[in-house]
């Protein structure tokens, strides 16, 4: 239509039978006027793509559960958002189930690596050290003291073996529950680098899903590895809550804090467990003061509690025979944790 009206203001202008200038500039008025109106209606036709558009750009692999806008007035546009979002479904169903194989294949390289460790390193180790107290006792003053410094390198190597065996196969996860791993977890990383490590648990921690609460596990064991490496803090705190809307993790330190835009292997690691199990997990500079925080969240259809009682480690009575893993780094001598580390 709009080539026609311009052929026609170019007759009106200059064809043999001119109409005069008036007429040619009420055509390319019209001409101007259906261009404009059919940029408006183009434009109006095309914004639920450019919506849709936009909100796939957003989309990320590893955040679940966004969705495109549907119900636009176009027709087509609106299957297209539908079809979008059940190609979304189908996607998101089949990376967690991939990211859940490759997690238990993880989990069971771990245990074997763990089992060869114990079987083979740590019985040698414990042999030799027997071997050396035995050989001490009769050996002369001059050779006590070099086999006293071989039994001293020896016991250092067997300690840690065992602390490799702790994070690589949490005992206390599968026998004690979610809350006893976490706080030795906080032990550990306080015996072993001084920063003082607080948990904050609700006084009962519920048995979750195993692999909620190894995730859960992991994702806390990833950020204070992280806390110990990057960002050179004092104290970090652990915070856990199960109610009815999931679990979150909560993870800060009062360190140098997160550079803007960065995100290492841990980070991935830690994002691909969340997605695995239906959660996400984000990574910020702490709002509250210098430090980072990590959150970690679950759902509640994917972390519903399982029957057999609460993981048995928050209760008052149990708080009391629990010790203060600061105070052990430090050498002193075990103090009940603290009121805060369990809520009443």
């Amino acid at each position: 239509m709009a080539a026609v009206l311009l052929i026609d203001a170019a007759v009106f202008a200059f064809g043999p039978e001119s109409r005069g200038v008036e007429d040619a500039l009420s055509s390319l008025a019209g001409f101007v006027l259906v261009l404009v109106v059919v940029y408006w209606l183009m434009r109006r036709a095309f914004a639920p793509l450019r919506t849709l558009a936009q909100e796939t750009a957003q989309i990320s692999s590893l955040v679940p559960g966004k969705r495109v806008t549907e119900g636009a007035a176009v027709r087509e546009v609106a299957a297209l958002q539908t079809a979008f979002n059940a190609m979304l479904e189908r996607l998101e169903e089949a990376q967690r189930t991939s990211a859940r194989a490759q997690l238990a294949a993880q989990e069971e390289e771990r245990r074997r690596v763990a089992r060869e460790l114990h079987d083979e390193i740590g019985q040698g180790l414990t042999t030799a050290l027997l071997l050396l107290r035995h050989e001490r006792e009769a050996a002369d003053p001059q050779v006590r003291d070099r086999l006293d410094e071989a039994r001293a390198v020896l016991k250092d190597t067997l300690h840690g073996v065992r602390r490799i065996l702790a994070e690589l196969r949490p005992e206390s996860l599968e026998e004690l529950g979610l809350g006893s791993a976490l706080m030795n977890l906080a032990r550990r990383v306080t015996a072993a680098s001084g920063i003082e490590v607080r948990v904050d648990l609700p006084p009962t921690v519920p048995r979750l899903p195993r692999d909620v609460e190894l995730v859960v596990f992991r994702t806390a064991q990833e950020a204070l590895t992280n806390v110990l490496k990057h960002s050179e803090a004092r104290s970090a705190t652990v915070t856990l809550d199960v109610d009815d809307s999931g679990v979150r993790l909560q993870v800060d330190d009062d360190g140098r804090g997160i550079a803007p835009g960065a995100s290492g292997r841990g980070t991935v690691g830690m994002a691909e467990r969340a997605f695995a199990i239906g959660g996400s997990v984000t990574v910020s500079a702490r709002p509250d003061g210098p430090g980072t925080r990590v959150v970690l969240t679950v759902p509640r259809e994917r972390a519903k509690p399982v029957d057999g009682g609460d993981s048995g480690s928050c209760s008052e009575a149990d708080s009391a025979s629990r010790t203060d893993s600061a105070a052990l780094a430090r050498g002193a001598d075990p103090q009940p944790l603290r009121p805060a580390e369990v809520r009443s």
